[in-house]
């Protein structure tokens, strides 16, 4: 598998990720209105798998988020188009 395509891949994978976190920040934000009746959702329960997705995500990106050539953080930007560790070309 080429560079260009392994870094095609995890950007698919953060862009998944970050729709996933996006979620979870959303159950956060309004989890005081999961706590009625016709949800059947407790408040309590919203807010720890709320917790866990976002720390497991954040886990995962730092984890994945790297040069395939080496290895090295490839930062915040979601489409970067070189390494700031070996300088290999990504797009």
């Amino acid at each position: 598998m080429s560079i260009r395509s392994e870094v095609q891949r995890r950007r698919r994978y953060q862009l998944l990720l970050t729709m996933g976190i996006v979620c979870a920040l959303f159950v956060m934000a309004l989890g005081q209105h999961f706590d009625q009746p016709y949800l059947r959702l407790p408040l309590n329960g919203a807010l720890s798998l709320s917790v866990v997705l976002i720390t497991s995500g954040i886990l995962f990106s730092a984890s994945t988020w790297r040069c395939p050539a080496c290895q090295s953080h490839l930062g915040h930007s979601i489409n970067p188009s070189h390494c700031r560790g070996c300088g290999r070309r990504l797009r």
